[in-house]
């Protein structure tokens, strides 16, 4: 007689044979006379459909780094970069916010059903439209003509919901003079950041560059540019907004190295740069480069923390300049794919974490990470000073166009 116990156990086997034997639950993409078989997945966002079945249906060749839950997909010249739970998408040369990011599951990306719908809309020469009352069993998709999709620089439209490339001119932001900059140079003195292979120190990369940014701006501008540091010097992370505050800046950049640990394989994988503005991370890759950037508190004699009205008034400056610190992130993530040949961009080149070194900024703030000093290949390149030269003409290029925004009339 079989026990309760063992009874129990058969029962939940079978229930889980069940579950695992459902299959999954799909939809009909509907093109014009064309129509694809799609799966879907329930997200707390809504109905989601599958990105890389979508987008190789539509004709583009796929790149999926499953480690990176990353998708490169590539039409002709148009090429797309998605990446889970980050909500910005790289669409050539430049990057779009989405309303909702795709989310990973079984190896493959997800993105909400209007979402896609509407950005994969912009690239084909109909509608995409999901058919609400499902496939027939068996029906096979068919693949879209050729002729069915624009490539990039024919007619790229924004869709609706998605946040435009942010472009040269625009509307104001606060319709006043950009007139003050602080430019961060990260770490320094007792706290050297990120070390590379070869004893390469992050936070004389970022002094070198920092250098460079100013004389660029002083020479070249009537901006009033100041650093947090000149020298090689330890400041704590709240004193560098502080500081930024004290000036009355309108602008405060912090400039830094990424790294990553792991055996010497990864560490040659893993490579790009980075623009970040302050938020709550959406994806654990973001949440480790804030982590390690943040670590630097352990050096510090100073309590950084403040009392609940400090703090909710931190928080409500920040939320304030959201916008425009997302605009400048975008802008300098743009920047860096104009002007820098060596080093591409990790995922889409824009992100968000809760950097400290941003936290308490009364004005717009971006965290910049120039690449991977953990990288050997980009080591190298970090120390050149062609390569620091091309990071300050990239940042002092994204400036301008961010004070040609902020000084439109409202």
């Amino acid at each position: 007689m079989i026990s309760a116990k063992r009874a129990l156990v058969v029962q939940f086997l079978i229930f889980c044979f069940l579950i695992a034997a459902v299959p999954a639950q799909s939809v009909r993409v509907v093109l014009g006379e064309n129509s694809w078989i799609v799966k879907t997945c329930s997200t707390s966002a809504g109905r989601a459909l599958c990105l890389n079945a979508l987008v190789d249906s539509l004709g583009f060749t796929l790149e999926y780094d499953e480690q990176l839950e990353k998708l490169d997909a590539v039409r002709g010249r148009l090429e797309l970069t998605w990446q889970a739970q980050n909500h910005f998408i790289q669409v050539g040369s430049e990057t779009w916010q989405l309303p909702a990011a795709p989310v990973e599951n079984g190896g493959e990306l997800y993105v909400k059903e209007d979402v896609l719908c509407d950005v994969m809309t912009t690239f084909c020469g109909d509608t995409i439209a999901v058919d609400t009352v499902g496939p027939t069993a068996g029906n096979p998709p068919v693949s879209a003509p050729e002729a069915s999709l624009k490539t990039k620089g024919k007619g790229l439209g924004v869709p609706s919901g998605v946040a435009a490339p942010i472009p040269s001119q625009a509307t104001g932001i606060k319709g006043q003079k950009l007139k003050t900059i602080v430019i961060d140079a990260g770490h320094g003195g007792k706290d050297p950041g990120a070390i590379g292979s070869k004893g390469t120190l992050e936070k004389d990369i970022v002094l070198a560059i920092a250098l460079k940014l100013r004389d660029r701006l002083t020479d070249n501008t009537d901006l009033d540019v100041h650093l947090t540091r000149d020298k090689d010097v330890f400041i704590a992370l709240r004193k560098r907004t502080q500081f930024a505050n004290e000036k009355n800046a309108d602008l405060f950049i912090s400039l830094h190295c990424n790294s990553i640990g792991g055996n010497g394989k990864r560490k040659r994988q893993v490579k790009g740069y980075k623009v970040y503005f302050l938020s709550h991370a959406k994806n654990e890759a973001d949440k480790l480069a804030a982590m390690r950037e943040n670590s630097v508190i352990e050096l510090e004699k100073e309590t950084t923390t403040g009392d609940d009205l400090q703090d909710i008034l931190i928080a409500l400056a920040n939320n304030e300049y959201l916008t425009e610190s997302q605009d400048m992130s975008i802008m300098l993530a743009e920047s860096f794919g104009r002007k820098l040949q060596s080093v591409g961009k990790l995922h889409a080149g824009v992100g968000q974490a809760n950097f400290w070194v941003l936290n308490g900024a009364y004005m717009p703030s971006v965290l910049v990470e120039t690449a991977f000093i953990s990288n050997p290949t980009e080591e190298k390149i970090l120390k050149t000073d062609t390569f620091q030269t091309a990071v300050a003409d990239a940042v002092f290029e994204a400036i301008m166009l961010f004070k040609k925004k902020y000084e439109v009339e409202l």
